[in-house]
């Protein structure tokens, strides 16, 4: 059997694409040469995230978390003084930490240096969570499921921006920011969406863009689609949707609408009950049967119609029984 150090490039580069991050680093250690064979193969992290929480200790100072698979790295610091904390699993490694007198921000960039190939990150999930900063340029993430929650300062669509420069096409895509939301809704259309797409902001979508998204896990929001619309989303829902699916549609409130006749199909077996304090115009109901599902799925479909003034929010999942034991109370 050949040693390692008789395997030609090509085939260390084989074996290497298999590792881990924990493992390249820790090969990557080992000499010269196999430091320069790591880093010259494509890198797929299986999960990537970044966090950023202010420091309780200090005005202006904040804690950047970047997790890469098992390692976690921690850029520490206020102005153009940085700690830099390393370790395996959420636990930090006293003997790798080293302070740095550069703003925690440029570190951060030269990480993502070290992480790239080619100028591209690649991880097959990513998280983004709570960022105060621009994105910076090295910032050339491709993905298969992202999921963007709370950027701060009104950053989020320069965040989305550069994360879409290489992914163009996801398995799952959320985003869940306050603030600023203009120009969210412009970036979806070019992208294709598989599984889920869950959006809390307005995206000023046309119906022809909603139902182009192949989704079936659908949380939109979009002044801009029709009842009609709105009604066929709703049967490819009840036909395509496994299980875990669950359709969210908020939508302007037309004059005369009733969800009885004008959404709910007249062929489902449907079941309506009263709500306590429900709004004239709401409605509540269980579907039991009455629609073809390609996966089999046949179990009650709870639906849910609430009113917000001149809008209105539609909703429609598999009914879960609470497993909630019930408590008795003395009188």
């Amino acid at each position: 059997m050949p040693s390692w150090i008789n395997l030609t490039v090509r085939m260390k580069q084989d074996i290497i694409g298999l590792l881990d991050y924990e493992s390249r680093c820790q090969l990557r250690s080992c000499s010269k040469d196999d430091r320069d064979t790591v880093d010259s193969t494509k890198f797929e992290a299986s999960k990537l995230s970044l966090v950023e929480t202010q420091s309780e200790m200090s005005d202006g100072k904040t804690i950047l978390r970047c997790d890469v698979d098992t390692f976690t790295i921690w850029f520490i610091g206020k102005e153009n003084i940085t700690r830099v904390d390393r370790g395996w699993n959420g636990e930090i490694i006293e003997g790798l930490s080293e302070i740095k007198q550069e703003n925690r921000y440029d570190v951060f960039r030269r990480f993502l240096q070290k992480i790239s190939i080619n100028g591209m990150i690649h991880a097959h999930s990513i998280s983004i969570e709570n960022i105060e900063f621009r994105p910076p340029e090295e910032w050339k993430p491709k993905c298969v499921n992202l999921k963007v929650t709370n950027i701060q300062n009104n950053h989020i669509v320069e965040w989305l921006q550069n994360s879409f420069v290489f992914s163009r096409k996801f398995k799952i895509l959320e985003i869940s920011c306050w603030g600023e939301d203009e120009g969210i809704g412009e970036l979806i259309p070019a992208l294709e969406i598989t599984d889920a797409l869950k959006l809390n902001h307005e995206t000023n979508l046309t119906d022809e863009e909603v139902e182009r998204i192949k989704a079936i896990d659908l949380n939109v929001s979009s002044n801009r689609i029709t009842i009609e619309a709105a009604k066929r989303i709703f049967e490819r829902f009840l036909r395509l949707s496994k299980k875990s699916d669950s359709l969210e549609l908020r939508i302007n409130r037309p004059e005369g609408f009733d969800f009885k006749t004008d959404v709910l199909p007249g062929y489902l077996n449907v079941k309506r009950f009263k709500k306590e304090n429900e709004d004239p115009g709401e409605y509540y109901g269980k579907i039991f049967g009455g629609f073809e599902n390609v996966h089999n799925v046949y179990d009650a479909r709870e639906v849910e119609c609430i009113i917000f003034q001149d809008s209105m929010r539609i909703s429609c999942e598999v009914y879960e029984r609470s497993t909630n034991p019930c408590t008795l109370w003395p009188f």
